[in-house]
């Protein structure tokens, strides 16, 4: 047999995963899935919201397809209750939620939901948690402070109902369990795993000792060089409480524009729904440290501060009309195919392994939804014949 590079560990090829949006019929959701395991994908997901962060006002055909077929872009399904409805079609692909919070629920029936669909799934399936965002809180009444020390307890007592046999008792500021039980246990090794929205140093902190995965979103991050910087937090903070880091899957969430051309890709980043999702997916600090003052103001965080339908429709076209080119670029993963897989492998060289997309220009027009459905499976094929490079990771103890 010959001998192995240097410098390249066993391992397969990155990880594919494809988030789709719950706006879609379950039957449609479950179509979706379907095509993944043909593709080849590792990870199938779908986010969990009450209402989307897309307001009625671009709900139009000019905007998105989509709105030919839906009155509105807030019809979301319930996630737990899609991916159970999933599960007997997912085989060997891992469905799960990126991300849910604790706000909504007690992290005792997010545990219980967890476990529960871990009994159908043949894989483990991924619990993305993170700290949340206005939309599912403050137009429902629920006030809800200190969302990140409220997501920490959350993960130790989610933690108690996944290894708790018997009566536990958890007592914090947030939550106070005396004598709880949760005695639900997932056929091994079916253990949920937890996946972690984390970007900034507090929460990359809890990442590394509560998480088995961390899955940030890429426009906060400053490129595969704030990728390493952010992941090497992550391990030095797994160390410091006792954990491997090579538990721990470095993934990554990020939109995906993809066109066989330049020239198709350059008129998707310019269409209506691409300026939109720049200005609302990205804070105005991120805005200012690309040189650029974000049209909401300075203290604007992106998405965790989105209202969407309190957004007044003449500011939102002024806004829009002011997102520059570079920023829309800057927010999503975009590219030709062989683009997409070069600046994937660059992620993949600062640590990368498992990579979540959602292929939002198909939301656009239908011919680049199709598009996406005859392309994406050749990227996955693709990047999984790549061996990852020794210096990206560790391999993960068996």
């Amino acid at each position: 047999m010959a001998e192995e590079k240097p410098g390249v560990v066993q391992l397969p090829g990155i990880q594919i995963g494809v988030m789709v949006s719950a706006t879609y019929p379950v039957r449609e959701i479950r179509q979706f899935l379907i095509w993944a395991r043909l593709a080849g994908a590792d990870s199938f997901v779908i986010p969990d919201h009450w209402q989307d962060f897309t307001p009625q006002t671009l709900w139009n055909p000019s905007v998105t397809w989509r709105a030919n077929h839906s009155d509105s872009p807030h019809d979301l399904r319930e996630a737990f209750t899609v991916l159970g409805a999933l599960a007997r079609s997912s085989g060997r692909v891992r469905i799960g939620v990126v991300v849910t919070e604790v706000l909504r629920r007690h992290p005792v029936m997010v545990a219980q939901a967890a476990l529960t669909l871990s009994e159908l799934t043949k894989r483990p399936p991924i619990l993305g948690l993170g700290a949340g965002e206005r939309l599912n809180t403050e137009p429902y009444g629920l006030g809800v402070p200190k969302p990140v020390a409220r997501l920490e307890e959350a993960l130790q007592v989610i933690r108690l109902c996944f290894d708790s046999s018997g009566a536990f008792d958890f007592h914090g500021r947030h939550f106070d369990l005396d004598g709880a039980i949760m005695d639900l246990s997932p056929p091994k090794p079916q253990t949920p795993e937890i996946w972690i929205a984390a970007h900034g140093p507090r929460m990359l902190g809890i990442t590394g000792r509560y998480g088995d995965g961390w899955i940030p979103t890429a426009p906060p991050l400053d490129g595969p060089a704030g990728y390493e910087r952010s992941w090497a937090t992550i391990r030095t903070a797994a160390k410091e409480a006792d954990r491997l880091p090579a538990s721990i899957t470095p993934s990554l969430f990020t939109y995906l524009v993809m066109a066989p051309t330049a020239t198709q890709v350059e008129e998707l980043l310019r269409s209506e729904l691409m300026r939109y999702t720049a200005l609302m997916g990205t804070s105005a600090e991120w805005w200012e440290e690309r040189g650029y003052e974000h049209p909401f103001g300075r203290g604007f965080r992106g998405y965790v501060d989105v209202l969407p339908e309190t957004i007044d429709g003449r500011a939102l076209s002024a806004a829009l009309s002011r997102v520059p080119p570079e920023i829309v670029r800057s927010s999503c993963l975009c590219g030709t195919p062989r683009q997409i897989e070069a600046a994937i492998r660059d992620y993949a060289d600062a640590g990368l392994r498992h990579i979540v997309l959602a292929p939002i220009s198909a939301q656009i027009k239908s011919r680049h939804r199709n598009y996406v459905l005859w392309a994406l499976p050749r990227l996955v094929r693709s990047l999984r014949r790549k061996r990852l490079p020794s210096s990206a990771t560790e391999p993960r103890p068996t």
